[in-house]
C-alpha cells in the first residue's frame, strides 16, 4: 500500500475545486493517518452561539468541510494519487466551539473492507488536548482513469 508523502497529498487538495481546499498544511502521513493543519483566518469566524460570549468561533460548514479535506487526504495519502475517496456517509459531533486558531485535523482509517473503507477523525483547536469535533465517515475508493485525469 502506498504513502505518499505531506508534499505530494497537498498537491494533491490542490487539484481540488477551491471550495475544497483553504491553504491546509499536511504535517504528518502514515499508514491510514493523516494529521492536517488548517492556518487561522478571521473569515472562517462565526458568531458564538453556544455560549452568547459576543466572541467568535470557527463556523460548522467551514469545520464540516475541512474534516471532509482531511479525511479525502488520508484516502489519497494512504492509496495513492490514483484514486478517488467518495465520502458515502458523514457524521459529526460538536463537542465544543473551535476557537480562534489554527484547527488540528487527526485523521485514521479504522477498517478497510473490500469496498468501503472506514475513517474516524478528531479535530482540535491548536493547543487544546480536547477534540471539537468527532467525525466518521464511510467512503468508497475508485480509481481514476486516463480521461478523468485529463478532464481534472
Amino acid at each position: 500500500m502506498p504513502t505518499l508523502t505531506p508534499d505530494e497529498v497537498q498537491a494533491a487538495l490542490r487539484k481540488l475545486p477551491v471550495i475544497d481546499h483553504h491553504d491546509e498544511v499536511v504535517e504528518h502521513v502514515g499508514d491510514g493517518q493523516l494529521r492536517m493543519r488548517l492556518p487561522f483566518r478571521r473569515e472562517y469566524m462565526g458568531r458564538d452561539v453556544w455560549k452568547h460570549s459576543g466572541g467568535y468561533v470557527y463556523s460548522g460548514p467551514m469545520v464540516l468541510g475541512f474534516a471532509d479535506t482531511a479525511m479525502y487526504g488520508c484516502i489519497v495519502g494512504t492509496f495513492g494519487g490514483k484514486v478517488l475517496g467518495i465520502v458515502q456517509t458523514m457524521t459529526t459531533n460538536f463537542l465544543r466551539p473551535a476557537k480562534d486558531a489554527d484547527l488540528i485535523a487527526d485523521v485514521k482509517i479504522i477498517r478497510r473492507g473490500k469496498r468501503s473503507i472506514y475513517l474516524e477523525t478528531f479535530l482540535f483547536s491548536d493547543g487544546d488536548t480536547e477534540p471539537v469535533a468527532h467525525v466518521t465517515a464511510t467512503a468508497v475508493i475508485r480509481q481514476v482513469v486516463e480521461s478523468e485525469e485529463a478532464a481534472a
